[in-house]
């Protein structure tokens, strides 16, 4: 993929690329370079470490909620049926 920007009747047709909702541009024609604002820091949370991390937190504070609710006796006897 190229950058899709049009300026001046032609393409800007960078190759190295992002896709953004308005296309594919490069790093010089990012809607918030070409908006004139800066460009927003990458959020370690929504990579997908930090999600799987995320998920694993409500994995495990689910199965202690469980075994809160019925009692650890009862998850134990549950688990040793499987």
């Amino acid at each position: 993929m190229s950058c899709n920007f049009w300026a001046k009747g032609k393409e800007c047709g960078r190759k190295k690329t992002r896709r953004y909702l308005v296309g594919d541009r490069c790093d010089h024609h990012t809607p918030a370079r070409v908006a004139g604002r800066p460009e927003a820091a990458p959020d370690p949370a929504r990579s997908i470490p930090g999600l799987k991390a995320a998920y694993d937190a409500i994995l495990e504070q689910q199965r202690i909620d469980r075994e809160v609710f019925l009692g650890a006796e009862l998850v134990q006897k549950l688990k040793a049926r499987r």
